[in-house]
């Protein structure tokens, strides 16, 4: 892990300081393996790259292996200060006695060098000689001749590293051009070896959008990402917050990695650099439009040189920098003012086209709000709606301000209100959403600022009791029905979302008695999904949402978050329906899109899909994970699903760290989710949270007891479903539920409610068949550490009742279902009395398997290609384990199964 030590002499406070793990480079070590084992025909690898690629880092990490491997490795480097010294790159290991020659010209010259190719090879005994030189171009021609030589004898392996753009030395080229050489081009990082390599170096979690923001600020170059790590966390825009690290902004650029940057650009014409700024200042630019201000020989120069690449989308061309760095560094370089210039022609330009292409009001808008060109409000507010549907928010602000200058009036400061709203900023929306009330002129614009100021403080406040007031006085003072019925159906969104589902429903009703218009049945949909599915009738929450996907996706654009924030809700329906993988799937794919779409709110929203998808199939250290991410998005950035979101995912995150016995992290999610504010909330996850952080501290009565709480209080909100889940927590934990869990399941039919009762009635009646039907329901849901717990309690009932072959059975499956939850134990098992679960290797459990279905060792050994000896070793490992002597037996013991 790495750390953090003062260092005046930087140009920042602070740097991370450690050596960096070492990431996405594992094929090329595999090939010098390959070398080392003498299985490739070649003598060596060279290895090209750009600089800050890891071509240094490589060498060290090959030297390691060849190590590892018994080889002798001599690491050398080529500098311009040796260039001109004859075996200047060996000089440490020329000879050195009296007798060496002085005059290194003519045969005296091969004589040394054959001196110190001797000299390397008896340093190396039996052992193989592996060289490896960086920087191999500077290599001075006597110690090229001298690796040739050593190639060309077999008597080294080479590992050379040389810079793109560079030459190798003409001996060497010609062993690459003969096939003595592998050439292998080292690649920038994906942006998924980037995220493993920040949470390798950070020793934790980072967020996914900040790992792709400095994925793409580094261009996946490792050097860029250091610098840009070590900037960040002096700078403060790099932190960590609940155990998951995130960028609240790219840093300035550090000095280290401008110089690196300058060198890069130095050399460029005037015109070249222009070029590199001004499709930096927006891209990606219009191919013609570039041209048309700058000309097109000083880009085709500027492509030419790999500073700026064409993209194509829709039929067009488009500029992209090659590097987002290069932007970076030329906006704090001299000649803004000649780039301000140039951004007005660009804009004149464009502006001469008719603006019809896609985003071209949007770039209009930001170039007035930057002062290339004068403001017009109309521009900006059309502007906003773009950026808006891109869920820009530090856009749509800026563009706020500059309309709002303009002369733009209430729609200019309902957008800058609704920026500092999803932007997580509550109280400064709530300072502007109240002007915002007393600047309203008629019942639409008063219905707006009232909607928007309700939703704020309960969304982005957790003021419940003031959301509600809010709505009742607007309700008082506006005319127009439609307002009162939109400040109606917030009324109910706001009920649902705090856990008060029959509240929901009759609000709900009273807004949508008589039919609504077409804006409102879109707008009810999210919070229609999420009552039905609270009630307890997810079959008709399932198809109310998936019947109201096309037409929110239809609109989307007026609408963007309606359609993420129905599907989420659909997800939860899906998985307390019991249909698994499609929650899964669901929240996977709109997590996905949302990191696409720089929606990082709605990804909060995603995440917690995700975590509560994973928290049901037993997938508890990715449910962890997952809630993590939900718990610091959703506590960053403002949602439709308000605080109740972010305390929700900290429950969940309890539940899974509980589970999985981390006793001091889920108490800490409690202390999270305790600590976040939302008035007369009902949050089931929390109740659950505590349940299992009580049963992992061994206070089982206790546990039970807060479940029991936990569905009574669900029951009395109406919350069919999570008082469900909450009896099925009693359940777990051995007490009492079967009766109201048979009733649950009659009176809101789904397949969990039906597995859910088959696994208690089992469970108080001893009824071992019923515990397989509920394995076997469980493994149909995809509930897999349900069905273990199930298997577990059936294979100690066996036991207690002399069935051991059953037991047997029930153990071993138990096992297999338990390691795909990545767990040994949980405190459902100790709470259920069940002992120990013979812990199989998984070559001993594969043999066992076999030896079930009657195979003879003879025949294991062939299909698992092993000896018949190891066979018998692994078979006899597992009988000792299960506590019987030999195969005769467990024939014996299956025979007896009922």
């Amino acid at each position: 892990m790495l750390t953090i030590a003062a260092d005046q002499c930087r140009p920042y406070p602070f740097r991370v300081t450690g050596t960096w793990p070492f990431v996405g480079r594992e094929a090329q070590l595999e090939q010098l393996r390959g070398l080392l084992a003498g299985t490739a025909s070649s003598a060596g690898l060279v290895v090209s790259g750009a600089a800050g690629l890891g071509k240094t880092r490589l060498l060290a990490e090959a030297r390691s292996t060849a190590e590892a491997a018994r080889s002798h490795a001599v690491s050398l480097a080529a500098t311009a200060a040796t260039q001109d010294l004859p075996f200047g790159m060996f000089s440490t290991l020329l000879p050195r006695d009296r007798s060496t020659p002085r005059d290194l010209l003519g045969s005296d010259r091969l004589d040394l060098l054959l001196a110190t190719a001797d000299r390397l090879c008896a340093q190396a005994g039996k052992r193989r000689l592996v060289l490896l030189v960086d920087d191999v171009n500077f290599a001075d021609q006597g110690s090229v001749a001298l690796i040739h030589h050593l190639a060309m004898q077999r008597q080294a392996v080479l590992l050379l590293a040389v810079r793109t753009g560079e030459q190798l030395p003409d001996a060497l080229h010609l062993l690459w051009r003969q096939g003595s050489l592998e050439w292998i081009e080292l690649a920038a990082l994906l942006s998924e070896e980037v995220t493993t390599l920040l949470e390798k170096a950070l020793g934790g979690a980072i967020e996914s959008r900040s790992a792709l923001r400095l994925a793409e600020a580094s261009g996946g170059n490792p050097l860029y990402l250091r610098e840009l790590v070590r900037a960040g966390q002096a700078q403060g825009a790099l932190a960590c917050e609940g155990g998951v690290w995130s960028l609240s902004r790219l840093p300035q650029l550090p000095t280290p990695l401008a110089d690196i940057l300058r060198e890069r650009l130095r050399g460029l014409s005037a015109a070249e650099r222009e070029v590199v700024a001004l499709v930096g200042s927006g891209e990606p630019v219009e191919l013609g439009l570039v041209v048309a201000v700058l000309g097109a020989q000083a880009v085709e120069r500027a492509e030419a040189q790999g500073l700026v690449s064409l993209v194509t989308a829709e039929r067009r061309a488009y500029l992209r920098l090659a590097h987002p760095l290069y932007g970076e560094l030329l906006r704090g370089e001299p000649g803004q003012l000649r780039l301000l210039r140039l951004r007005r022609e660009l804009a004149e330009a464009m502006v001469a086209t008719g603006l019809r292409r896609r985003g071209d009001v949007l770039r209009l808008a930001l170039a007035q709000a930057d002062g290339v060109l004068d403001v017009d409000a109309g521009i900006q507010l059309e502007g906003i709606r773009e950026a808006s549907a891109a869920f820009d928010h530090d856009l749509v602000l800026r563009l706020g301000r500059a309309a709002q200058q303009a002369g733009g009036g209430f729609e200019a400061g309902h957008a800058i209100a609704e920026a500092y709203a999803w932007k997580g900023d509550g109280h400064r929306a709530e300072e502007a959403f109240a002007a915002l009330q007393s600047q309203a002129g008629d019942d639409a614009q008063r219905g707006i600022a009232a909607r928007n100021r309700a939703g704020n403080l309960f969304f982005g406040l957790g003021r419940t009791r003031a959301a509600y007031q809010v709505i009742e006085e607007a309700c008082q003072t506006i005319g127009d029905p439609h307002w009162t019925a939109e400040l109606g159906l917030l009324r109910a969104g706001i009920a649902i979302c705090s856990g008060h589902a029959m509240q929901a429903l009759e609000f709900g009703a009273l807004v949508l008695g008589d039919g609504g218009t077409e804006r409102l049945e879109l707008h009810q949909m999210p919070g229609l999904v999420s009552t039905l599915t609270a009630l307890g009738n997810t079959e008709a929450a399932i198809m109310a949402g998936e019947a109201a996907v096309a037409p929110l996706e239809h609109a989307s654009r007026e609408y963007p978050y309606l359609i993420a924030t129905t599907k989420v809700a659909l997800s939860e329906a899906y998985m307390l329906h019991g249909e698994l993988a499609k929650a899964q799937e669901l929240a996977t794919s709109g997590y996905r899109e949302a990191l696409n779409g720089c929606a990082d709110g709605l990804r909060g929203q995603w995440a917690l899909a995700a975590g509560r998808a994973a928290v049901a199939t037993g997938r508890l250290a990715t449910a962890a994970r997952s809630c993590r991410e939900a718990a610091l998005l959703l506590g960053q950035h403002g949602t439709l699903l308000g605080p109740c979101g972010r305390i929700e995912a900290l429950g969940w995150l309890a539940v899974a760290q509980a589970i999985r016995g981390d006793v001091s992290g889920a108490r800490q999610a409690l202390a999270d989710a305790q600590a976040t504010h939302c008035e007369d909330a009902f949050v089931v996850a929390t109740g659950l949270g505590r349940t299992w952080l009580a049963a992992a501290q061994g206070d089982l009565p206790e546990a039970r007891r807060v479940a029991h709480t936990v569905a009574q209080e669900a029951a009395e909100l109406g919350d069919g479903a999570y008082e469900a889940l909450a009896w099925h927590a009693v359940t777990r934990l051995g007490g009492q539920a079967h009766e109201r869990l048979t009733e649950l399941a009659a009176m809101c039919p789904s397949p969990m409610h039906d597995a859910y009762a088959c696994h208690a009635q089992a469970l108080a009646n001893a009824d071992a068949a019923g515990l397989e039907s509920a394995v076997e329901q469980f493994d149909r849901l995809g509930a897999t550490l349900l069905a273990a717990e199930a298997s577990a309690a059936a294979a100690a009932l066996y036991e207690r009742l002399g069935s051991k072959g059953n037991a047997i059975v029930a153990s071993l499956r138990t096992q297999a279902r338990l390691e795909a939850c990545a767990l040994k134990h949980s405190p459902a098992l100790s709470a259920l009395a069940v002992g120990a679960i013979p812990e199989l290797t998984q070559r001993e459990r594969e043999t066992v398997d076999l030896a079930l279905s009657g195979m003879s060792n003879a025949a294991i050994a062939a299909r698992l290609v092993l000896s018949v000896r190891t066979v018998e070793s692994h078979l006899h490992n597992a009988y000792t384990k299960l506590g019987i002597g030999s195969r005769e037996e467990l024939t014996r013991l299956l025979s007896e199964r009922g």
